[in-house]
């Protein structure tokens, strides 16, 4: 695994202020992670610790993944649920809440890119 992701792991831990969560983060081939799936998150809310499971990105192609998608936003987007533990566990509401995780995962990363283009252009 690159020490990239592991990287984005410790920052966006700390900017999802969730630093006191003991996380694990597997990048796993596609016959690993299941049809359809670009990542998951098990955590146990008792021990607070989770497991990430990421598709390597040598998986991810145009028909799985929406344009533009990457391991930082799928990153992003299973510590949210890290972070809203419980929340997403009604399956009433499901889909509008993957919808919402997914939308401010993709906002948080792109504010932040940008913020890091603002800063190294000063």
């Amino acid at each position: 695994m690159s020490t990239e992701i592991q990287d984005h792991l410790r920052y966006w831990q700390e900017r999802l202020r969730v630093q006191d969560w003991d996380v694990t983060l597997r990048v796993l081939r596609y016959h690993e992670m299941g049809e359809g799936l670009l990542g998951q998150c098990f955590r146990n809310d008792a021990s607070r610790t989770a497991e990430i499971r990421l598709l390597a990105l040598e998986d991810v192609s145009g028909s799985v993944t929406p344009p533009g998608r990457d391991l930082e936003v799928t990153l992003v987007h299973e510590l949210l649920h890290v972070l809203f533990h419980g929340a997403s566990d009604e399956t009433e509401n499901r889909i509008a809440f993957e919808q919402a995780i997914d939308a401010t995962a993709r906002a948080l990363v792109e504010l932040d890119r940008g913020a890091s283009v603002l800063l190294e252009g000063e």
